[in-house]
């Protein structure tokens, strides 16, 4: 080969050593990225084996305070029910009594009508008595004066 032909391939090499010179630099570069990657893929799996960990906790959290407010619930409805039972018994009772109540106020509205009758016939005598009485003084009255004229004359 001559000399021209080989400078030519001399250079050829040298520009291909430079390329993967380079080209080893940059997968050098690459190499420290992946690697720096890696570190925070490992970091964030840590990150998200934590937050799972949080989230399990709270997820138990959670099912206990669910079934500590159901008991709550539950408590309170059976106490509602029987709340509404001594109500509803209480409330027959007091049915009874205003029923009874009932009763004597009727029975009490009657002999109100008998009294109310029997005044009203009262009533009608004493005025009929008054009267009479006033008729009576009067007749007196009169007499009286007529005699005290008489013993006066």
């Amino acid at each position: 080969m001559d000399k021209e032909t080989t400078d030519r391939f001399d250079r050829y090499f040298e520009l291909i050593q430079q390329q993967l010179q380079q080209m080893q630099g940059q997968l050098t570069t690459m190499q420290g990225q992946i690697t720096a990657m890696q570190g925070q893929i490992t970091a964030m799996q840590g990150q998200i084996a934590d937050v799972q960990a949080e989230q399990k906790a709270l997820r138990t959290e959670m099912n206990e305070r669910f079934l500590t407010v159901d008991g709550h619930i539950r408590t309170l409805g059976l106490r509602m029910q029987l709340f509404e039972s001594r109500v509803d018994s209480e409330l027959i009772a007091i049915r009874q009594h205003v029923a009874q109540l009932d009763g004597r106020v009727e029975r009490l509205d009657e002999r109100m009508k008998v009294m109310e009758t029997t005044l009203v016939g009262f009533s009608g005598r004493l005025e009929t008595f008054g009267e009479d009485m006033h008729q009576r003084f009067r007749v007196v009255s009169e007499r009286l004066a007529t005699m005290e004229k008489r013993n006066a004359a």
